[in-house]
């Protein structure tokens, strides 16, 4: 069960920072035909950004985004019988080179303790950073010094989460990203922002973004 449980957290991180960091058009089951709202500017200025507040029905989060997300929808093996779908929202800033996700996907089984809800959480993160982007750990805050551990172990709403920032190469590009995981019961959120080339972080966006995220009730008699 281990296994599997870090097996498709892993393929989850992987395909969330593969989207972000491919310029080719996202194919597959999306909302809409459309191309990503006029919210991709050369520059960021904070005072051209609407932020939208969503709360998706079945989803347990709520959240704010710069600008109108696209949603995109995926499956991952979780073995060789029973797929999961994977759910993201993506707004997409700077022409795409600054990407703001959420993704969420549910493993196969409710982990039964913390043993295995740690498993799932650092196997996803070692799986992806260290053999699959391929990238490295580096400080939250780049002006820190080099640390030897850079995963943040926190409890977010109560849940088990992990808090981390990467930096590396995909497809011949820089890619770096600051992402908040979240386990809550089997579901696995994601929330990050992940930028490619050259672009630099925005901390004032970074900042409200991860703050405003919340876990809610779901409603599972429906």
């Amino acid at each position: 069960m281990t296994n599997k449980h870090a097996h498709s957290t892993t393929v989850f991180l992987v395909l969330v920072a593969g989207l972000c960091a491919c310029q080719y058009p996202l194919k597959g089951q999306e909302a809409g035909e459309k191309s990503p709202p006029s919210t991709a500017k050369t520059t960021l200025n904070s005072s051209d950004i609407i932020w939208q507040s969503i709360s998706p029905e079945g989803s347990g989060f709520e959240a704010l985004l710069p600008g109108e997300p696209r949603l995109v929808s995926r499956e991952i093996a979780l073995n060789a019988d029973e797929k999961s779908p994977i759910q993201m929202y993506i707004v997409a800033l700077q022409k795409g080179k600054l990407n703001v996700v959420i993704a969420y996907h549910d493993v196969q089984e409710i982990p039964k303790n913390d043993k295995q809800r740690n498993e799932i959480l650092d196997g996803g993160i070692a799986g992806t950073l260290l053999r699959l982007i391929p990238s490295k750990l580096v400080p939250w805050d780049a002006n820190a010094d080099e640390e030897t551990d850079n995963i943040d172990r926190q409890k977010i709403d109560g849940h088990m989460a992990r808090r981390f920032a990467y930096r590396g190469m995909q497809r011949g590009r820089e890619i770096a990203g600051h992402s908040q995981l979240i386990l809550d019961g089997r579901r696995v959120f994601q929330i990050s922002i992940i930028r490619t080339g050259s672009t630099a972080p925005d901390e004032a966006l970074a900042d409200r973004f991860f703050n405003a995220f919340k876990l809610t009730p779901v409603d599972k008699n429906k």
